[in-house]
C-alpha cells in the first residue's frame, strides 16, 4: 500500500506492506491538508484506490513582544504562522483589530503603539482556510511611564509632547526635548486639571 498527496502535485507519502489481517499503517508529518489517498498494488497490472480524505490541520501560530516596555518605545509583536497560507492573521490590540501581513516563510512583525501607559490585552487570530483548523495565541502588554521633567530627553519625551500637542497645550516644537516650553505646556495641564502645579510627569 502507498498514500500519495495529490495537491499541489501527485506526491508519494510512503509505503508499506499489508499486514496477514489486511491491515497497514503509514506513519506521516503532514504539512498540507491533502487530498490523500491510498493505493494497494493487487498484482502487477492491478491496483484499487481508496476514497480521497482531505485531513483538517492546525497551524501553528507563534508570537512574541519584543522591546522596552515604557511609554514612547519602540515595541513590535512578532512571530510566524505555519504553514503561511494556512489563513488570514488578525491582530486585535487594545479593542482595534487590523490584519496582519505574513512573508512567504510565514514570519511577521507589527509595530504597537506605545502613547500612553496602561496594561493592554492583545490577541492573534487565524481565520483558516479550507482544510485547515483555526488557532489563537493571547496575552498582554504593560506599558510603564518613566518620570519626566525638565532636561529629559527620548521617545517617552517625544510620546509625552505628542499627545500634550493633540490636546492642543501650547508646545514651541515637538522634539524629544523636555525644554522649557514642555515644562509650560504641562503647567497650563495641571492647572487645567487641578493638580499640583510641579512641571513633572
Amino acid at each position: 500500500v502507498a498514500v500519495f498527496s495529490l495537491a499541489p502535485a501527485v506526491s508519494l507519502v510512503g509505503e508499506t506492506t499489508v499486514a496477514a489481517d489486511g491491515s497497514w499503517s503509514i506513519p506521516a508529518t503532514l504539512t498540507r491538508p491533502g487530498p490523500y489517498l491510498a493505493r494497494a498494488q493487487l498484482d502487477a497490472t492491478t491496483t484499487v484506490d481508496s476514497p480521497q480524505l482531505l485531513v483538517p490541520l492546525k497551524p501553528r501560530l507563534s508570537a512574541e513582544v519584543v522591546g522596552k516596555r515604557t511609554v514612547g518605545a519602540r515595541v513590535v509583536l512578532r512571530g510566524r504562522l505555519q504553514p503561511a497560507a494556512a489563513g488570514r492573521l488578525t491582530l486585535r490590540f487594545a479593542g482595534k483589530a487590523r490584519r496582519v501581513r505574513v512573508g512567504d516563510v510565514g514570519r511577521f512583525q507589527v509595530k504597537l503603539p506605545t502613547d500612553v501607559p496602561g496594561r493592554f490585552r492583545w490577541s492573534l487570530r487565524v481565520a483558516p482556510k479550507p482544510g485547515y483548523l483555526a488557532a489563537r495565541r493571547a496575552n498582554a502588554l504593560v506599558l510603564t511611564a518613566p518620570a519626566l521633567a525638565l532636561g529629559a530627553r527620548g521617545q517617552a519625551v517625544l510620546a509625552l509632547e505628542r499627545r500634550l500637542n493633540r490636546l492642543r497645550y501650547a508646545l514651541a516644537a515637538v522634539n524629544s526635548t523636555y525644554g522649557y516650553d514642555t515644562v509650560e505646556a504641562v503647567f497650563a495641564l495641571q492647572k487645567v486639571h487641578g493638580l499640583p502645579r510641579t512641571g513633572r510627569v
